[in-house]
């Protein structure tokens, strides 16, 4: 079994990527820093991924995206993660256009990208998975967030629409939709993260998908215990 992850090297993309190599998946990483990818790689078979490939890569870059999506046999795709994603801080009232453009050439582009390749492929023998790692802002928008909120929003709704549409039972599409998560895109603001989600626990939410026998789980919705 093969797994394709984007934004592999660093909190949520880091912990799936090390729960998959244990579950025995080989992985193709896919982030923008050549040396942190190397040494997830390492970690990842030590951990027990078979193989380990990688694609150095911006997929907020629609030239860079293209190459990738070129350079990969999705039909050797058994998994597509789509895990990118960037938290921007601003409100309805200070946004501009270009920060729109950036949220929603990080946050919905890619996962839509790979996607739409992925499903040119469902209809091969064998049971392939796509996983998109959502956010609470698509559905309770962030006042201090509003283009990440929106750009979510709108991967929310492609979610919704391609599942509709899906008539291919061996073509599985689900959504977990976590609150705050403990990683790197809260670095620089001024929050307490001890009660947040660890991204371990959104990796095992993956595990669960996939590990489901006659289940087909459509929506995974995970929350702090402890609200702010």
């Amino acid at each position: 079994m093969k797994a394709l992850i984007t934004g592999a090297t660093r909190g949520i993309g880091r912990s799936v990527s090390l729960k998959l190599a244990k579950m025995g998946y080989e992985l193709i990483l896919i982030s923008r820093n050549e040396s942190d990818l190397l040494s997830l790689a390492e970690e990842a078979v030590v951990k027990g991924a078979p193989s380990v490939s990688y694609f150095e890569a911006d997929l907020s870059d629609a030239i860079a995206r293209k190459e990738v999506i070129n350079d990969i046999d999705f039909e050797e795709i058994d998994v597509l993660i789509n895990n990118l994603g960037a938290f921007y801080n601003d409100t309805i009232f200070n946004t501009s256009e270009e920060t729109m453009i950036d949220q929603l050439e990080v946050n919905f582009f890619p996962a839509f990208a790979l996607t739409q390749k992925m499903s040119e492929v469902s209809n091969f023998s064998g049971l392939r998975n796509v996983i998109f790692v959502g956010s609470i802002a698509a559905q309770n928008y962030v006042p201090q967030a509003v283009s990440y909120s929106l750009s979510k929003g709108l991967l929310s709704q492609y979610i919704k629409v391609l599942a509709a549409e899906n008539n291919n039972e061996n073509f599985m599409i689900s959504e977990i939709i976590p609150g705050q998560v403990n990683t790197s895109s809260w670095d620089g603001i001024p929050v307490d993260k001890s009660n947040f989600i660890e991204a371990e626990e959104i990796a095992d939410a993956v595990a669960f998908i996939l590990s489901s026998k006659k289940s087909h789980l459509t929506q995974i919705h995970i929350k702090p215990r402890k609200q702010e």
